[in-house]
């Protein structure tokens, strides 16, 4: 249970969101630029998933050492996070955009009307939006000065493989399971709000509406 992000109510609560969410601005009339996305976020997702799974294969040989199983572990939880949760925080940003709420991107003053725009506002303004759009949970566990610690390369690990990030001891197995488990739980509320969406596109296309 300790490797899972959040309790269960907030889980399910998060589930329930998305998925609301997700049909709501699939249905409005930015339902094509929804499609259209929605399209690129899967590629996104299946890219990442293969870059994860080489790490996987690696952790797998019996022929690498402790420190280097360690420094796999620092890269494959700063993919997880920059391929893996980032892209599914500005999906779900897009989708909160397209129903007509502001994200403000304080670099270049200016409001965010594309995932383009998404892209380019900084990671603590996108996970205060989301707080404030009752989706805590998206950002509760993750560490962006642990994520920050790795990127800058302020981290050490000796021959048995302990590691320390920004001089604290982390445990990176825990949080790489964590993570995962995240985006195992968006990924699969957005593909079942999706095949709901498409299931009700195909019964108008049947009924000729």
């Amino acid at each position: 249970m300790a490797r899972q992000w959040g309790s269960r109510e907030e889980r399910e609560k998060l589930d329930e969101d998305i998925r609301k969410l997700f049909t709501s601005a699939w249905s409005g009339s930015n339902s094509a630029r929804v499609q259209e996305e929605w399209g690129h976020f899967r590629e996104k997702v299946s890219r990442t998933t293969g870059d994860l799974q080489v790490f996987v294969k690696i952790f797998e040989r019996a022929d690498i050492s402790k420190r280097e199983r360690a420094l796999m572990r620092l890269f494959f939880y700063l993919v997880a996070v920059e391929g893996g949760f980032v892209n599914h925080m500005n999906f779900v940003c897009m989708l909160l955009v397209l129903e007509g709420h502001d994200l403000f991107n304080f670099v270049e003053r200016e409001y965010a009307r594309s995932y383009q725009d998404i892209t380019k506002v900084d990671t603590y303004s996108k996970s205060l939006f989301l707080n404030e759009h009752g989706l805590m949970l998206f950002n509760k566990g993750l560490s962006r000065s642990l994520r920050n610690a790795i990127a800058h390369h302020d981290f050490e690990i000796d021959e048995e493989g302990d590691t320390t990030v920004g001089g604290h001891p982390t445990d990176l197995v825990e949080k790489n399971f964590q993570i995962i488990d995240f985006l195992n739980l968006t990924s699969n509320s957005l593909k079942v709000a999706a095949k709901e969406c498409f299931k009700w596109d195909w019964e108008k296309v049947r009924k000729g509406k």
